[in-house]
This record gives structure tokens, C-alpha cells and sequence, in this order.
């Protein structure tokens, strides 16, 4: 400020408009005395800016230190060695509300990342959630009973927030481009399987995951038959497909199970009436091969935990 001053102050005098030149200088004057007049003020002020940013810096650096401890521990866990090292995340969530927040974002984006893992972090989200809402006093548990009695809410909340996240694609280079666009697929499809765990284990209500599967599929109420090609999405439906695969066992011997035989009849009409491409027209008549067949578990799932070995 000063410099541009300077540099206008001598502009003005090589023009020979002193005059101006003290009329501009003039309100400065008065401005600096306010400033004088004002002065602590204005340091009580920058003071408690410094505290501010000084808790803001420590805060991200607690934050960093605990998400990447969480994240070692993660990257460890395999379906036969889970139960060793659960108790690791445990301790780590227990110290504070800052962190069981960390620990349920840190889940969350390991599952959606790894779909063939999905069914062992939802078991791990329910062995956590199990000992949170235990009704002993634990001297290690610094957490309120409130917040101990809402990690189910905290990991909705983070799986909603991912369904409903839209991910921006844009690149200059072609390549990364499609890279990313992969990435972004696998992401979509591991956070919609891990959803559908979660409801396995009773964690998820059943509410939702109509919400879900009328989103990614096609409204269900009011149907007659009639499909609105403008209303089908390939890349949505694709992630209700798995999503229906994943739970479909357990829809059922439901209640709603008139709602899954309304989903089927959809799938089956958008094959018949040639709505979408020949490859989601096989992965449509997978499904449909595989309820025929009692949703028989997948092959590609991880060999899990003897039952006695997820006793808690």
C-alpha cells in the first residue's frame, strides 16, 4: 500500500497536481489516527485470531495423526485376522467423539473402495456398534452416553453423504480421464454393497433401501406395467442390482416381499421391451437366475469368521 502511494505521489508531482496530491493524503491521515485511537482493540482482535488458527492447526493435526492410525490398522485387516485387530479401532474411537467420527469416515472409505471386503467391515461397523451401546461403565471410554448410542446415525450419515455425492470427472488428459471415471464407478458400486451389508446385518432399516432401489432402479409405486425409458439410468441401475443381489436373501423372508417381486417384474419388462444394452440385460438375467437358485452366496466373497470367533 505504502509503494502505491509512493509510486502515485510521484506521478502527481512530475504532473504538477501537488494539490491532489494532499488531497488524497488527507483522509490517510485522518485513517491512521483512528487506527492509533483504536489500536488495542484491533490487537485484542489479532489476538484471538492467533488462538483461533493456533486450535484450527492443532485440530487438523490431531485429525491427520488419528486418520492415519486408523488407516494403518485398516489397511492390515483381512477377513481371517479382523478380530485381532477390531479392538485397535475400538480404543481409537473410545478416546474421543472427534474420533469415532474419524473412525466411521475412515470405514466407510476403505468399504467403498474395496468391494470384495465389503461384508467384513459391515461385521466390523456391528462388533464396534455392539460394544458403544454396551450398558457397562468403561473407565476407557471417554465418550458420552449419547454419543455412544449414535454411531449407527453417524454411519448413515456417512454412506448417504457417499450415494449422494457427485463426483466431478473432468480432466485434460483423456487417459486420466477414463482412470478416474473407473475409479469413480468402483467407488459408487463398493459404497452401494456396502449399504446392503449394513442392512444384512440389521444396521441399515428397511425404509431406506427402498429408497435406495426405487432410486437406482425405477419408481415402484403407481407402476402398471408401463416403463418411461427416460426414466432408466444404466449407470443406476447397475448399482441396484447389486444392491438387490446383495440383499435379496434376506428381502425374501420379508415383509415387503411383494416389493421385491414388483422389482423383478420391472427388470424382467425392461429386458422385454429391449429399454437397456445387451450387458445389463445379461447382469439383469443373472439376477434373476440367482433368486431361482436361493441367492446363493458369490463366489467372489472373502472366506468370514467362524461364528465364534465374532462372539463379543
Amino acid at each position: 500500500m505504502k509503494q502505491i502511494i509512493q509510486q502515485l505521489g510521484q506521478e502527481l508531482i512530475s504532473a504538477g497536481r501537488e494539490e491532489s496530491l494532499q488531497r488524497i493524503l488527507a483522509p490517510l491521515e485522518k485513517f491512521k489516527m483512528t487506527d492509533a485511537l483504536n489500536k488495542e482493540i484491533v490487537e485484542k482482535i489479532q489476538a484471538r485470531a492467533a488462538v483461533f488458527m493456533n486450535r484450527l492447526t492443532k485440530q487438523k493435526t490431531s485429525d491427520e495423526q488419528v486418520s492415519r492410525n486408523v488407516k494403518i490398522t485398516l489397511n492390515k485387516i483381512t477377513p481371517t485376522n479382523v478380530y485381532k485387530l477390531r479392538d485397535q479401532l475400538v480404543s481409537i474411537a473410545f478416546e474421543s467423539e472427534r474420533n469415532l467420527e474419524l473412525v466411521v469416515e475412515n470405514i466407510v472409505n476403505k468399504a467403498s473402495t474395496e468391494l470384495k471386503y465389503t461384508r467384513v467391515y459391515s461385521e466390523l461397523c456391528e462388533y464396534i456398534m455392539a460394544l458403544l451401546q454396551k450398558d457397562s461403565e468403561d473407565s476407557k471410554c471417554n465418550l458420552s452416553y449419547k454419543k455412544r448410542n449414535c454411531f449407527r446415525q453417524l454411519l448413515i450419515g456417512k454412506c448417504q453423504e457417499d450415494f449422494e455425492k457427485e463426483f466431478e470427472e473432468s480432466s485434460p488428459d483423456r487417459q486420466e480421464q477414463e482412470r478416474r471415471k473407473v475409479r469413480i464407478k468402483k467407488r459408487k458400486l463398493g459404497n452401494i454393497k456396502f449399504i446392503g451389508e449394513l442392512f444384512n446385518l440389521r444396521i441399515i432399516p428397511i425404509t431406506v433401501i427402498w429408497l435406495c432401489i426405487e432410486e437406482l432402479i425405477y419408481p415402484l409405486q403407481g407402476y402398471k406395467g408401463k416403463l418411461n425409458s427416460e426414466m432408466i439410468c444404466e449407470e443406476k441401475l447397475e448399482r441396484g442390482l447389486v444392491l438387490v443381489r446383495t440383499i435379496g436373501k434376506r428381502l425374501e423372508h420379508s415383509k415387503t416381499k411383494h416389493k421385491l417381486d414388483l422389482v423383478v417384474k420391472v427388470l424382467e419388462d425392461m429386458i422385454n421391451e429391449e429399454l437397456v444394452s445387451k450387458r445389463m440385460k445379461f447382469l439383469i438375467m443373472n439376477l434373476v437366475d440367482s433368486r431361482e437358485q436361493g441367492w446363493p452366496q458369490s463366489k467372489e466373497h472373502p472366506v468370514l469368521l467362524e461364528p465364534w470367533l465374532r462372539r463379543y
